[in-house]
């Protein structure tokens, strides 16, 4: 595979669709200071999601990215030449804050004026991706009554934001100790109880990494705050050079083992996580479920006619699954005709939920609506407590973000915050090609045991870590997860878990996509896996 093609085929994992001109220009970046392809890309997500707001690259963005970024790494690289050289690992350095040089204006658009180019797609409902065994099924449903149960629902009573310091502190602690004592447990280890600028040949010690170099986490910066229970919050700097393989993120809990130093720390072995157990209770369903899970926005970025919502909301009426599962956000308030509503944003959702709800009645589908901190009308807050609604409906489920639900024993978790696409930005990796690396960032939620083990979290989202820590963990492995990225559309198996990113329903004046899954619970036992097909189909 060229170099040319290789760049394309990451850009696409993200979700950018990038001309040939603009891969050429890539090209010659990544030859002249000699990146590969998957680097290039990590480096131009950092450098974009503070600048140009997650924006495809561009010839002139492109032409800033070599005068700001690359040729002052070049200037340092030479620099340092003279100097001893550590060893190099992969990494994506974390956007810098700089003053946007260019100004966009919007201009006033109507609100009610159709999409030509959607309403004359000719490749509607189209798959794009199959999992399992989909040759001939997606005709069976569950004709019975089945129990959905919500976890967590005591959060709408919480308070948030309202976290001080110290609440925030304890909860990052409890939130810590839950995965170094397992991981303890798990290896047999045991702690040195020494303090960490200490020497010592051999020493296991345990807390969180983080970054000295204003939060980014680089080879060279990357510290251990020892856990407040047995090291008071002390630092130490970690010397990751023995180590061939590191996959590694800020704020993730680890326990480690190597030498101390006075001032380093020399790391022989790092551990960072184990797989969750298997949900306990047993499986009652004894019939297909069938499911539809699709993302926000959920309308064009041109109007607010809500176009492939309606197209959805026709598919489930002729199909009828069992569940339909509409993740947020609704009103997206980054959505440049809000301005023009004549309407509070909560009357306007309403009105959304209240056209899906009509359209699905008499069909049996319950729906499940889950809130995002990107909704206008909605706090910008994560974990987010339930949607409120002036009206009730039959079969609508109102759960907080992130959500586990319990179907007749079967468990589907999910959040909207965009976990997956935050730790690609701040992951550092180290030899960890043969691994996709989808595959990794998704082991890091559940090996953190976490539905946000990023600290400090993306600027893109607010986190309240007393909230987190209460509700927002992870005890065991849900059968099904579903969590929706501006990462490109997948199906993957992690820890016999089957974790789905449908996308979003609209991507800005295109059809976006949805997903459709089977579960033929039967007389089975888990892992549920191979009994769960799945398909990502075209709005």
């Amino acid at each position: 595979m060229s170099l040319v093609e290789e760049l394309s085929s990451h850009f696409e994992a993200v979700n950018m669709s990038v001309p040939p001109r603009i891969l050429q220009k890539c090209e010659e970046l990544c030859t002249t200071y000699n990146i590969d392809s998957e680097d290039f890309v990590d480096l131009w997500l950092a450098y974009t999601a503070s600048n140009l707001n997650g924006a495809p690259p561009s010839l002139d963005a492109l032409d800033r990215l070599e005068r700001k970024e690359l040729k002052n790494q070049k200037q340092a690289i030479n620099a340092s030449k003279t100097e001893p050289v550590e060893e190099v690992m992969d990494v994506a350095p974390l956007p810098q804050d700089e003053v946007h040089e260019e100004s966009v204006i919007l201009e006033e658009r109507p609100t009610n004026v159709p999409c030509e180019d959607f309403l004359n797609r000719n490749n509607a409902c189209s798959v794009l991706l199959r999992f399992g065994d989909c040759e001939g099924k997606f005709k069976d449903r569950c004709k019975g009554k089945f129990v959905i149960k919500v976890q967590n629902e005591e959060i709408a009573k919480c308070k948030y934001m309202t976290e001080s310091y110290l609440d925030k502190s304890s909860a990052l602690c409890e939130m810590s100790r839950f995965v170094i004592v397992d991981i303890i447990k798990r290896h047999n280890l045991e702690l040195t109880y020494e303090k960490l600028n200490t020497y010592s040949p051999e020493m296991t010690v345990c807390g969180k990494l983080y970054s000295n170099a204003d939060d980014e986490l680089e080879p060279n910066s990357i510290e251990l705050e020892g856990h407040p229970d047995v090291y008071k919050g002390k630092t130490i700097k970690l010397n990751l050079s023995k180590l061939d393989k590191i996959s590694l993120f800020s704020g993730q809990n680890v326990v480690i083992c190597g030498q101390g130093m006075i001032s380093t720390f020399m790391v022989e072995k790092i551990y960072t996580g184990d797989p969750l157990p298997k949900p306990q209770t047993a499986i009652s369903l004894n019939e297909t479920l069938q499911i539809v899970v699709a993302a926000g926005p959920f309308t064009l970025s041109d109007n607010l006619l809500y176009e492939p919502l309606d197209s959805l909301s026709k598919y489930v009426v002729q199909f009828k699954p069992n569940l339909l599962v509409l993740m947020g956000p609704f009103v997206d308030k980054s959505h440049s005709c809000l301005k023009a509503l004549n309407e509070t944003y909560d009357s306007f959702f309403e009105n959304i939920i209240s056209g899906v709800m009509e359209r699905l009645k008499g069909t049996g589908v319950h729906v499940v609506l889950v809130p995002s901190h990107k909704d206008a009308h909605n706090h910008v807050i994560f974990p987010s407590i339930p949607f409120r609604l002036r009206r009730r409906y039959e079969n609508l489920h109102l759960v907080p973000n992130p959500f586990i639900l319990d179907i007749d024993g079967v468990t589907i978790g999910g959040s909207t915050a965009d976990i997956l696409f935050h730790l690609s930005k701040a992951e550092c990796s180290k030899g960890t090609h043969d691994v996709p690396r989808v595959d990794r960032l998704i082991s890091h939620i559940f090996h953190q045991r976490c539905f946000y083990p990023l600290y400090p979290p993306d600027n893109d989202i607010r986190v309240d870590h007393g909230l987190v820590e209460q509700h927002a963990m992870l005890e065991t492995a849900p059968d099904i997860m579903f969590l929706p990225s501006r990462l490109k559309h997948f199906v993957k198996v992690c820890e016999d878990s089957v974790v789905v990113n449908p996308a979003s329903l609209s991507k800005g004046n295109s059809a976006g996509s949805f997903a459709r899954l089977e579960v033929r619970a039967k007389g089975a036992q888990r892992p549920l896996n191979e009994r769960i097909s799945c398909q990502i189909h075209l709005v």
